[in-house]
């Protein structure tokens, strides 16, 4: 299961920009969100596929996954400040953001998923 893709302009359909959080953010919808930054050839970032399909099909009823490929949406890669790939944003529904960054092997992404998903 492929997650749907975040681009410049669905943006505004997951997050609103925010003076009021430190990150900048907050959830449309006031649920949390999970976003993906890959890029399409980058092998490590499909060797994390499995784990995000399995999170999106057990935590998608309460948490918006969504995917980014920063070779086609660099803008959002630059305010998420991703540099390497994989990197994965997780933000909470009042809009704190926490980075993860390479490398990030399945179990460190599962292992964070399953403790951002028990806090929400």
């Amino acid at each position: 299961m492929a997650l749907p893709e975040l681009t410049e302009a669905t943006l505004p359909q997951l997050l609103t920009e925010s003076p009021a959080t430190p990150s900048g953010w907050i959830p449309t919808a006031g649920r949390p969100a999970v976003i993906k930054f890959y890029v399409p050839w980058c092998q490590p970032c499909k060797a994390l596929d499995p784990v995000f399909a399995e999170a999106a099909t057990t935590w998608g009823d309460r948490i918006d996954f969504r995917a980014v490929d920063i070779d086609r949406e660099r803008r959002l890669a630059v305010r998420f400040r991703v540099r390497n790939v994989p990197a994965v944003a997780l933000i909470t529904a009042d809009g704190a953001v926490s980075m993860l960054y390479p490398p990030i092997d399945p179990l460190r992404l599962r292992t964070a998923l399953e403790e951002f998903a028990s806090d929400k």
